[in-house]
């Protein structure tokens, strides 16, 4: 059985974007009270929430397309990598409730 979507949270009108690649990228740290962000990528990566994202164990696989919802502290800063040779832009938007 699947989770369902929380739905009291609102894009609170931040979100930041980065471009997915060979390099870890880290995005601009989580706004003052955000406890939820949703993310998505354009092309397969990796991405963490507590170090520097690698290709691999350690980093949380996200699939291109895929759209996750993730909970967070504020202040945290996501980190993410491309798999492969995949591509494309990686984007964050804060939640509030």
């Amino acid at each position: 059985m699947g989770k369902t979507l929380d739905s009291t949270l609102r894009f609170n009108g931040t979100s930041r974007v980065g471009t997915v690649g060979a390099a870890a990228v880290a995005l601009t740290a989580v706004g003052a009270n955000i406890f939820d962000v949703r993310i998505v990528s354009g092309g397969n990566c990796w991405y963490n929430t507590t170090g520097t994202a690698t290709a691999g164990a350690g980093s949380i696989y996200l699939p291109a397309g895929v759209v996750e919802y993730i909970h967070v502290s504020p202040g945290v800063v996501i980190s993410f990598i491309q798999d492969g040779a995949a591509t494309g832009t990686f984007n964050m938007a804060e939640m509030t409730r």
